[in-house]
């Protein structure tokens, strides 16, 4: 099996600049609620190629099983944001996906975004416009998903004050037949109330963006490695690594305060 290893969670995290002063804070205290979509055409294809055995086959399920490896070997679960869903072990899983010899990493940059705006729902469309090389068609779902991802992290912050790493990640497939796999992180200020949530956009962020890629030609090369592995399907991807909002008798999942 190709090598998903990683380097140390403190180097990765001296190049990841933030709006807000973090000084102090344990990268662990850090809840990073995590949001994962396929585009139209991904889930198409997807289910058109799926295999019937237990080991990855197609492309798409490589890409899919390849993520999870990294995820599973950071011990990063997207599903326990008030333990292994932090931003210390989403960190780990960004650093074994760079360390992946499978995959190549097509671009990695910091987008500056600057809003006028103090409307969340203003916020989150200028957090959305920040995703590079994602097709108009898909603008919609996108925006879905980061509400769903604010609803989400609002639900775990308590009433109180909590500093949030949004993480979203989307599944595309490009002309050639080449999977991507983008990332977009970018580090916010949330507050829930008893009626209300509220996040505390800064006018002035960073969304950072990573884009990896695996052709065909590399899946082809790599694949027997994959044998003994078993396959993660696309639905099985998305809700492994989809933050589901906390549901309980004493907390509902806050609603987006529009005159934050």
């Amino acid at each position: 099996m190709p090598r998903v290893t990683g380097v140390s969670t403190e180097d990765n995290a001296k190049n990841i600049e933030s709006p807000l002063d973090l000084s102090g804070v344990p990268l662990m205290d850090i809840q990073n609620p995590t949001n994962s979509m396929a585009t139209e055409d991904y889930h198409t294809m997807a289910a058109e190629t799926a295999s019937t055995g237990t080991a990855p086959e197609s492309i798409f399920e490589g890409m899919q099983t390849i993520a999870n490896i990294a995820r599973t070997s950071a011990d990063f679960d997207p599903l326990d944001p008030e333990g292994k869903g932090n931003k210390e072990n989403f960190l780990t899983f960004t650093q074994h996906l760079n360390d992946s010899t499978v995959l190549s990493l097509l671009r990695s940059h910091t987008i500056y975004v600057k809003s006028k705006s103090r409307q969340s729902d203003k916020l989150i469309n200028s957090f959305a416009d920040a995703f590079n090389g994602i097709g108009e068609e898909n603008k919609e779902a996108i925006v879905s998903a980061v509400t769903n991802l604010a609803s989400a992290a609002l639900s775990y912050s308590n009433q109180v004050e909590r500093y949030s790493n949004f993480a979203q990640n989307i599944l595309e497939v490009d002309a050639e037949g080449n999977v991507i796999f983008h990332l977009y992180y970018c580090q916010f200020q949330i507050e829930s109330t008893e009626r209300k949530g509220t996040i505390k956009f800064s006018s002035q962020y960073d969304v950072l963006q990573a884009v990896y890629q695996l052709t065909p030609g590399q899946w082809d090369m790599v694949r027997e490695e994959f044998a003994e592995e078993t396959k993660v399907s696309t639905e099985a991807w998305l809700s492994k690594f989809t933050t589901k909002p906390k549901m309980n008798a004493d907390a509902k999942t806050p609603c987006l305060n529009k005159e934050s």
